[in-house]
């Protein structure tokens, strides 16, 4: 593994598509994530290595929803009703 990490390092990029995961599962995921590297994401929106992508649909967000992304980086992408019975 520590050399899996090594080269990751080396390599420079990270992309994570999220598809089809809960948002608990996402946020515990990327929890860890920043735990283990901590400063990363900071560390790569100062060198310029994330992109930043604005949808084309961005303006149709709903309001109650856009302030929960930042701008370029991310966004929400799909809200449910959940119903327990």
């Amino acid at each position: 593994m520590a050399s899996l990490e090594e080269a990751a390092n080396k390599e420079g990029t990270l992309t994570w598509c999220i598809a089809q995961m809960s948002s608990e599962v996402g946020e515990i995921t990327g929890g860890r994530f920043t735990a283990r590297y901590p400063g990363h994401y900071p560390a790569l929106r100062e060198r310029g290595a994330l992109a930043n992508d604005v949808p084309l649909n961005v303006g149709e967000l709903g309001p109650a929803f856009r302030s929960l992304g930042e701008d370029g980086y991310y966004y929400p992408t799909c809200a449910s009703l959940q119903i327990m019975i």
